[in-house]
């Protein structure tokens, strides 16, 4: 090529987005166009999803599904298989409309397993226009440790399927448009599917009447911003109450005809949304305030302060035995805090924090579990962390920790130390069910007292005189341990309360309570003679005590064989009574809410109702004489009025399991026919002469007769026996050693149990499936691949693609471990073309992609002489670009991860051979390597479109090298860090702070100025870039509002974006805003501040901001003047976002400080993109 002549610069035209080339002395730069560079607002961050081990899933197929578990959830998933086929045979009939299509299943066994999955995962969206979402018919459940919930789980997510099917219709056409003319809110949506899902209950009325008691402005818009799903639930529910259960249907179908939701309502209930509205808010606030009335009040309480900010919730209340210290665990999120308080000083403590601040990411309230010594002041604290349980303990007498691992259980649900500093009752989780352990907190070891398919939940100790036990909650139909499963059995009943004796080590048991309509809760002892728990039985959770007693039943006749080492036999029959245990309970308090929390002492009970926005508390009242208990026995509880029409109108109903005879009517039945009656001292040293009856006709033998027994065929003889691991029994302090009823207890028996003969399946491994998540057609100016401009390829001006027309398409797997995501985009000149595909692999730990992207673009540009005349010639060219990336990311925790990348690319350019100018400007060819190393940190959530709090950041080190050229390599660090802070409501104060800087023979140049994907962008070319500086790569740093592009440049740079966001319409609106534009619509005012420059010292007058060089060409005489000029600039202004046909549209207007004079004009940013 001669040397004479270069190319100087590419000649733009109105929509074309190439970038110009420099040819020189026998060799061209360049580089790919696209690229999203660390220094611009859209910087990709997002949380994880950590896969702590892999899930070798399984499935098997029914008629109506496929179900997908993996090793330890078989019969969950075989539980899921039988309930889902019943509940859609119900949702067929209830919603009048038959689902037409297979339902993929995925089962976890536990909420933690659940936090594992990609399903659900992706990457922030900066363009969101022209999205349509493609969405499989699939569910995800997990077991909590509760049939029953798992239940509720499994008919809300079919429920969920049901309603988008009869909304959206079947044919890929229907659900374009329905998709397009059917907005459903959110509130809508979620809460029709819980409503179908989940019957009203009290747990929902106890929370719905807490927002009512807690907010004098209780109307329905102020609810949904706080829990839609359960505002939405609530609505639903009134519907059916006021209109009629047949009025849902009608409400969906009209919907769907007629495209429009208000007119599903005014069609189907004659009254509009707003209406509608007001008449919730009616129906609740009436309903709470009858209920109100004649309960009891906490004027006489002890109040006590609980630590905690904002709204977070308070779980795991729980007193040291003394009354001496309060523990509780703080919720914000899924992040949690543990306090220990003394309740004398009233001052608080923390001792532990878990978890992560996420809504993105399903968490475990159900940890940490908090348990105190009967004696001392050890606290045990059971959490989780990355898929192991742990049980940390904190002694507050000697401010000692010791903390160690639980590797037996899939979960835990409950625990609670029994009489022995060593020991702990524990609910614990296995391949499925929930059975009850003794756990040994010195070497790790477990006596399993069960091994049923029932649920066993919050056990707690009880001793009554000298005589150890343990309260429980349970869903099984007999008052029964059993040591192998029961497969026919579907444990889906409310849970009663069982008393289980430690001593006696056999598989009999107390029902306590059985109530099919309530749940109830253990506390653990009132008094030495009674237990204490939590019960919704009336509609609100009070507190009740009961004695466990004995009723005479009648006589039997048994058969008792007595075997002799001869093995001869003695046979002699012996008439004995026979007693059942009961639970004679009754109400000590009747508060207007309901308990949340509850602990008990000796001396009092302490009480947590809920949360309030600012102040919480928890509450003391004393322990009550035995001559109040007494008159407390005739004292009975109004019903809620929910729960009085819930139990007339379903008390008829086969709806439960259980028999509907409460146990005090009974207990009061037989013992009027009978006459006779034991204490619970008696019973527990009760000689030969009695045994017990369960109420399913089970005969159980005292363990002190050193018999064998043979009854009548009717009835059944289990053995007293106990299935347990051996424990170690070599310590050297008394305290050390296991307690009495665990000391020298052989391994015993099986139990024969009926079983049902399985359907046979057929079981087989997963295999990766794809089908189609989203296709994107769309307006776009935005950079899509994460790479540089070449330097030299665009002479000192950054260049953003203009205005393009784009189609992305994503596929992924069942279990989203796989993904496909491609797309092109076409310039409106049609001189260019960009298309690339990536493979993402989320399989395992580290999650792995790989890409490939190509561009191709028809060039104009213009030449220059040796004396740096611009030739009056226009010539052409056509670029190619190729490139290669591998990128990995180690994720340490759900906010923290390790990435790093690797990336090629080939960069080619063809001269368009016109003339004999031309023919002297050869073809060029380049080929660069980098890498990048990167650690983010995000516990951010995004509250409402646009919205952001919390809290994320990035550090990054970068290296490139250009393979056709000696020296030509660079290194570049840099940093981006944002907060977000909530002023009031949805109104936040959003920072960022960014810098970096690069190093090496070449350097990046960075271009201050301007706002991503600006659609009217200026250049100051009065801002010099330095001729002494040997730039190889360049980038744009946004933002800086009110001041155009390249208002400041050099090879380092710092920013500060500080904006305040208002939503709003939203945030005035007394109803649900159906309109996206006024939903999304946000005013912001901000305030940016910057600097670029180079050398190590912006203020150094080498600078080329400092510097003016002038020359003459009739001159060879060369002038080099400086002067200083300040390097800061800043601008200020305001502007709007809002929704228009699925774009999010920026406006925004600033005056700029160029660090001389203010604007006199306002510069106007006008971009389609989210903020940072």
């Amino acid at each position: 090529m001669n040397k004479n002549l270069q190319i100087h610069k590419r000649i733009p035209t109105k929509y074309t987005f190439v970038n110009s080339c420099l040819i020189g002395f026998g060799f061209i730069f360049f580089g790919i166009l696209n690229s999203v560079s660390a220094q611009t607002t859209q910087v990709l961050f997002g949380q994880n999803r950590v896969q702590y081990h892999n899930f070798d899933w399984l499935y098997y197929n029914s008629d109506n599904f496929t179900i997908y578990y993996y090793p330890g959830g078989q019969e969950i998933g075989r539980f899921v298989w039988s309930t889902a086929e019943k509940k859609l045979q119900e949702l067929n009939k209830q919603m009048d409309f038959h689902f037409r299509s297979q339902v993929d299943i995925l089962v976890y066994n536990d909420i933690n397993d659940l936090a594992q999955t990609n399903i659900g995962l992706g990457q922030e969206d900066y363009n969101i226009g022209g999205t349509t979402v493609f969405r499989d018919n699939k569910l995800f459940l997990h077991y909590n440790g509760n049939h029953r919930d798992l239940q509720r789980d499994i008919m809300k997510g079919l429920s969920e399927l049901y309603i988008r099917q009869m909304m959206t219709g079947n044919s890929f056409g229907q659900k374009i448009q329905n998709a397009i003319f059917i907005v459903m809110p959110d509130w809508y949506r979620s809460g029709l599917s819980s409503y179908i899902g989940e019957p009203w209950n009290t747990n929902l009325d106890a929370e719905l009447k807490m927002y009512f008691a807690t907010n004098k402005k209780s109307d329905f818009n102020r609810f949904v911003n706080l829990n839609p799903q359960l505002a939405g639930q609530s609505f639903w529910y009134m519907i059916s109450e006021v209109y009629g259960k047949d009025a849902i249907p009608n409400i969906l179908y009209l919907t769907r005809v007629n495209h429009n939701i208000n007119k599903g309502f005014a069609y189907a209930v004659n009254a509009t949304i707003e209406t509608l509205m007001k008449d919730w808010k009616t129906f609740y606030q009436g309903r709470y305030e009858l209920d109100d009335q004649n309960r009891d009040s906490l004027s006489t309480s002890i109040a006590y302060k609980i630590k905690k900010r904002n709204n977070n919730e308070i779980t795991e209340l729980n007193v040291s035995y003394d009354g001496k210290y309060a523990a509780y665990a703080a919720f914000d999120g899924g992040f949690y805090k543990v306090f220990v308080q003394d309740l004398q000083t009233k001052k608080s403590k923390k001792v532990m924090k878990g978890g992560f601040r996420s809504d993105q990411y399903p968490f475990d309230k159900s940890y940490p579990i908090l348990t105190w010594t009967k004696t001392g002041h050890k606290l045990a604290i059971i959490s989780e962390k990355k898929d192991i349980i742990r049980i940390t303990q904190v002694d507050m007498d000697n401010h000692k920790t010791s903390k160690n691992k639980i590797l037996k259980f899939q979960k835990i649900h409950g625990a609670d130390f029994i009489n022995h500093p060593h020991f702990l009752i524990i609910s614990g989780q296995n391949k499925g069910q929930t059975d009850l352990y003794l756990y040994n907190t010195l070497n790790s070891t477990t006596t399993q007292l069960n091994n049923d398919s029932y649920d066993d939940l919050f056990p707690r100790y009880v001793n009554w005189n000298g005589n150890d036990g343990v309260l429980f909650s349970s869903n099984r139909l007999q008052p029964e341990l059993y040591l192998q499963p029961h497969d026919s059995i579907l444990p889906t009943a409310t849970l009663d309360l069982f008393f289980y004796d430690l001593n006696k080590k056999g598989t009999q048991l107390a029902q306590v309570t059985e109530t099919p309509f309530a749940n109830e809760k253990a506390l653990g002892s009132y008094s030495n003679q009674q237990y204490a728990f939590l019960s919704d039985e009336n509609g609100i959770r009070n507190l009740y005590v009961g004695t466990l007693d004995s009723l005479f039943i009648g006589k039997d006749s048994i058969e008792i064989e007595i075997n002799e080492l001869t093995d001869s036999a003695t046979i002699l029959k012996k008439e004995v009574d026979v007693y059942k245990l009961n639970g004679n309970n009754f109400p000590i308090s009747n508060y207007k809410n309901g308990i949340k929390e509850a602990a008990i002492t000796a001396q009092k009970s302490y009480l947590f109702f809920g949360t309030n926005k600012r102040k919480s508390y928890f509450y003391a009242t004393p322990t009550l004489s035995e001559e109040t208990l007494l008159d407390k026995k005739s004292f009975g509880l109004n019903y809620t009025s929910f729960r009085k029409y819930y139990k007339e109108s379903t008390l008829h109903s086969n709806t439960s399991n259980k028999k509907t005879e409460s146990v005090t009517a009974k207990v009061n039945k037989e013992a009027a026919s009978i006459g006779k009656s034991i204490t619970m001292d008696s019973l527990l040293t009760a000689e030969f002469k009695y045994t017990f009856e369960s109420n399913f006709n089970t005969t159980i033998v005292p363990s002190n007769a050193n018999v064998s027994t043979k009854i009548d065929s009717s009835k059944r003889v289990i053995a007293d026996s106990l299935a347990e691991n051996t424990i170690a029994n070599n310590a050297s302090k008394e305290e050390d050693l296991p307690p009495p009823f665990l000391q020298n207890t052989p391994v015993k028996s099986e139990v024969n149990m009926e079983t049902t003969t399985r359907k046979k399946i057929r079981i087989l491994p997963y295999r990766a499936k794809f089908t189609s998540d989203y296709v994107v057609t769309q307006l776009d100016n935005s950079i899509l691949t994460q790479s540089y401009q070449s330097y030299n390829q665009n002479l000192g001006s950054y260049n953003f693609p203009n205005l393009s027309g784009m189609i992305n398409f994503a596929t992924s797997d069942l279990m989203e471990d796989h993904k496909i995501i491609g797309g092109f985009r076409v310039p409106f000149n049609f001189k260019g073309f960009e298309t690339y595909i990536k493979y993402i692999n989320l399989k395992k730990r580290i999650d792995k992609s790989i890409l490939y992207y190509r561009r191709s673009d028809k060039i104009n540009f213009n030449v220059q002489d040796a004396n740096g005349n611009t030739l009056p010639y226009i010539y052409t060219g056509k670029t190619r670009s190729n490139f290669f990336e591998t990128q990995f990311s180690y994720p340490f925790d759900i906010t923290k991860s390790l990435r790093w990348s690797v990336s090629y690319r080939n960069e080619r350019l063809d001269v368009s051979y016109t003339d004999e100018i031309s023919r002297l400007l050869k073809d060029v060819k380049e080929n660069w390597i980098s890498g990048r190393l990167e650690f983010v940190h995000d516990n951010s959530k995004e509250v409402q479109y646009n919205i952001y709090n919390g809290f994320r950041y990035k550090i990054y080190a970068e290296y490139f090298y250009n393979a056709n050229e000696k020296k030509s390599h660079l290194a570049n660090i840099g940093f981006d860090i944002r907060h977000y802070q909530k002023i009031y409501r949805n109104i936040i104060w959003a920072n960022r702070f960014a810098g970096a800087s690069s190093f090496g023979p070449k350097k990046i140049l960075y271009f201050l100025g301007g706002v991503d994907t600006w659609l009217n962008p200026k250049y100051a070319n009065d801002i010099p870039v330095a001729s002494n500086q040997n730039y190889g790569l360049q980038t744009s740093v946004t933002n800086m509002r009110g001041l155009p592009q390249n208002i400041r440049n050099g090879n380092n740079f710092l920013l500060w974006n500080s904006e305040l966001r208002l939503p709003l319409f939203s945030l005035i609106a007394k109803k649900p805003l159906k309109s996206s534009f006024l939903r999304d619509f946000q005013l912001v005012a901000f305030f940016d501040a910057g600097i670029a420059y180079n050398f190590a010292n912006p203020f150094d007058q080498r600078n080329s901001l400092s510097t003016e060089v002038v020359t003459s060409p009739t001159n060879p005489v060369v002038i080099t003047v400086n002067y200083y000029r300040n390097p800061f600039v800043f601008g200020t202004g305001a502007g709007f976002r809002t929704n228009i046909l699925g774009y999010f549209i920026r406006l925004d207007t600033g005056f700029g400080y160029d660090g001389l004079n203010f604007n006199k004009k306002p510069i106007w940013h006008f971009s389609l993109s989210k903020d940072f």
